[in-house]
């Protein structure tokens, strides 16, 4: 495992001692991507009761000669994040959409 990679997974389990359950969704579009859930059937509770928070990338930073490679990192670091913060929300017991995270698409 790189040190980047841990850091990332610690920055997830930092975050989940400190507020909770909280993913992280990348605007970098018309709509937010929500890197890790891919096959995760989106659920009222998961979009509308979980914090969202969300690295701007995309949509507001069109003109940026480095928007590409941006966008890419933001959705890298978010994945692992949001996988660490997956596995850490469907054994929480404080977590009230936990049980919307067993339903897979595939």
């Amino acid at each position: 495992m790189t040190l980047l990679l841990k850091v990332q997974r610690f920055d997830a389990k930092q975050s989940f001692e400190t507020k909770g359950v909280s993913f992280i969704a990348v605007a970098n579009g018309l709509g937010p991507a929500r890197p890790g859930f891919e096959h995760i059937q989106m659920t009222a509770c998961i979009i509308l009761k979980t914090r969202w928070d969300v690295l701007w990338v995309g949509a507001d930073s069109g003109n940026c000669s480095a928007q590409i490679e941006l966008e890419k990192q933001a959705i890298a670091y978010s994945r692992i994040f949001n996988e660490e913060m997956l596995e850490l929300a469907k054994h929480s017991k404080n977590y009230n959409c936990a049980n919307d995270l067993q339903n897979l698409l595939y």
